[in-house]
């Protein structure tokens, strides 16, 4: 029998599906002031549910998101925010208390993949040190990501509303990155650098900085490159404050490593080794 995923309740309907979340809320509910009729929100962005049995009086399922705090809001106003459903019997209350578990449920599989993607981004790094003239692509909607140990390089397609051919960065001058996953409409990744400059608003181009993403298989592919971005930067840190330089023997201690641990071939661990003793 198939988990259930949709929750019905005083006017309004949850749904919990692929880490998110979207409230669609009917034309009968009433807000304290305009709202849109339906919300979608990542299910990392939240910091907890706040659930309220009903009683004389509805209760209701919230959604505080981080950043956010229920501090002393009335019932009446958190009925009234997009983000609430009303729970108006205990059967609606039984009902989203599975909502609850399922969303809990979710965020702890979101988090055991979160732990292999940056397990995978460890193994494309080193794959990067070995051979530093190596490159790694990351498709999007509209553009791609290639990316080395020293750079990153936007490669846009004709879909991309902003720019055109490429625009190569140094990995250095990255300051953040931000992701969204495709829902109704499209995801994107954001990549904020040093220099750059919005186009500001009333402008129907996209960024330069920003890949939007069609497919969860991008979003995925793309949270391990942001994971690899943040362990070259790291790595690179690490070798500036610690300002040591290893010896040949250190360096070919350390790939004989990577040989032992399969990450690379024996043909490739002599290559090192002999451009290590020349």
């Amino acid at each position: 029998m198939d988990k259930q995923t949709v929750f019905k309740g005083q006017g309004s309907v949850l749904t919990v599906k692929d880490n998110k979340i979207t409230i669609k809320h009917g034309k009968r509910r009433q807000f304290a002031d305009k709202t849109k009729p339906i919300i979608e929100v990542d299910i990392t962005d939240i910091d907890s549910v706040v659930m309220i049995k009903p009683g004389i009086t509805s209760g209701y399922f919230y959604l505080l998101r981080k950043g956010h705090s229920i501090g002393t809001l009335s019932k009446l106003y958190i009925l009234g925010d997009e983000y609430a459903v009303a729970l108006q019997f205990k059967p609606h209350y039984n009902n989203f208390l599975k909502a609850k578990a399922l969303m809990e449920e979710q965020l702890i599989s979101l988090q055991d993949h979160t732990k292999a993607d940056v397990s995978e981004a460890s193994r494309l790094y080193n794959t990067l040190l070995i051979n530093e003239e190596k490159t790694l692509t990351f498709n999007g909607q509209t553009g791609n990501l290639i990316i080395s140990l020293t750079s990153l390089t936007f490669e846009y397609n004709r879909l991309h509303a902003g720019a055109s051919d490429k625009k190569t960065i140094s990995i250095d001058k990255i300051s953040g990155i931000s992701l969204s996953k495709p829902g109704f409409s499209s995801g994107k990744i954001k990549i904020n650098y040093e220099g750059f400059q919005r186009r500001g608003f009333g402008t129907l181009k996209t960024d330069e900085n920003e890949i939007w993403i069609s497919t969860i298989s991008q979003y995925n592919s793309l949270l391990i490159l942001k994971d690899l971005i943040e362990i070259i930067q790291s790595s690179a840190d690490h070798v500036s404050d610690s300002n040591l330089s290893l010896s040949s023997a250190d360096e070919i201690r350390k790939y004989k490593s990577l040989l032992d641990d399969g990450i690379i071939s024996e043909e490739e661990f002599e290559n090192k080794k002999q451009e290590l003793l020349r």
